[in-house]
């Protein structure tokens, strides 16, 4: 009987995997009729890539059980396949390992597991490292834009451009103040004519004041002296006592001249026809409120 040696099984074993590319891939090969298919990860803290390469941006991390739906074909990248896949509890999609894929959750599917045997996933690391060669294919790009910005040239300022800019902005500058100027003499001539028209105002009442006398009382009254404002005169009353009312116009040498003679309540107007330069007094004759208005008739 032929006895093989532990070592010589061991020699075997390590053979096996030197010459195979991916000893995990080849414990599970996924073949696919048609995608869409859903399917579960295995594994925890699986990276979702952004591309099928080992050293490509990683986008979220999938737990175990987590389902997904597989969109296509796989790709290969250094004997690595990956899956496009979209994470149903997120949207999210990118790309997985296909070893992290439970081919236990697609069976009953229009996809093929040819090995059956279970295989221990390996784990992925929580938070990606920082990939070396990465890192110094961006210095070398941001030194070539460095350098690429300090060869191109500012571009010179045309002399001639200049001087028409600072002459336009002088011009501007004269143009405003000029404006300001026009608006300036414009505000005191406006102000000047509000001040005539004040004035001018003022003036009408002052006159219309010197034009229209007013006597008012409650009780027989004789009104002081005054000078009638015209030699045609409009006079006009109310009266709001119960009996006789009389308003005379008495001139200094006794003449006199009857206005109103009414009885009880009473407004009403009459004209009066009197020499300006003789002053006069009106003599009141009532026993209520009453008030009497002279002014130049129009």
């Amino acid at each position: 009987m032929t006895r093989i040696r532990p070592v010589t099984l061991v020699l075997t074993f390590l053979s096996l995997i030197a010459f195979s590319p991916n000893p995990f891939a080849a414990a599970q090969q996924l073949v696919f009729e048609a995608f869409p298919v859903s399917a579960l990860v295995r594994g925890e803290n699986v990276w979702l890539r952004l591309d099928p390469a080992a050293d490509t941006e990683v986008l979220a991390l999938l737990q175990r059980g987590d389902p997904i739906t597989i969109t296509g074909d796989s790709v290969f990248d250094d004997d690595e396949e990956y899956y496009p896949i979209e994470s149903d509890l997120t949207g999210e999609t990118g790309w997985i390992g296909a070893l992290f894929i439970d081919p236990r959750s697609i069976a009953g599917t229009s996809a093929v597991v040819v090995p059956v045997e279970e295989i221990d996933v390996p784990v992925e690391e929580t938070e990606p490292v920082d990939d070396a060669g990465n890192q110094r294919q961006q210095n070398r790009e941001g030194r070539q834009q460095a350098r690429q910005a300090e060869a191109e040239p500012e571009p010179e300022e045309d002399p001639a451009d200049d001087r028409a800019a600072r002459q336009a902005a002088r011009q501007a500058e004269q143009d405003a103040a000029a404006a300001e100027e026009e608006q300036s003499a414009d505000d005191r001539a406006a102000r000047r004519a509000a001040r005539q028209d004040d004035q001018d105002a003022s003036a009408d009442d002052a006159n219309a004041s010197a034009d229209t006398l007013t006597f008012s009382g409650t009780e027989p009254t004789v009104t002081p002296e005054f000078t009638p404002p015209s030699d045609v005169l409009t006079v006009t009353a109310n009266y709001e006592g119960d009996r006789n009312f009389v308003v005379l116009a008495v001139a200094p040498d006794g003449a006199e001249e009857v206005l109103f003679d009414k009885r009880g309540p009473f407004s009403g107007e009459t004209t009066f026809e009197t020499d300006p330069a003789t002053a006069l007094v009106l003599d009141v004759n009532a026993n209520g409120s009453w008030e009497v208005i002279i002014e130049p008739a129009s």
